[in-house]
């Protein structure tokens, strides 16, 4: 596969990965550790 075919690439996610006893922010919490993306919380 070049870049443009997977340019093409799609997917459907049926089953999000998320954990249903937490909440969104708790969620996104996991998911950047998971991913190791840098968290930052914006406060208004």
């Amino acid at each position: 596969m070049c870049t443009q075919d997977l340019k093409k690439v799609g997917a459907i996610i049926e089953h999000p990965a998320i954990y249903p006893n937490l909440t969104a922010y708790e969620n996104l919490e996991v998911l950047t550790v998971l991913l190791n993306i840098a968290w930052i919380v914006k406060l208004s």
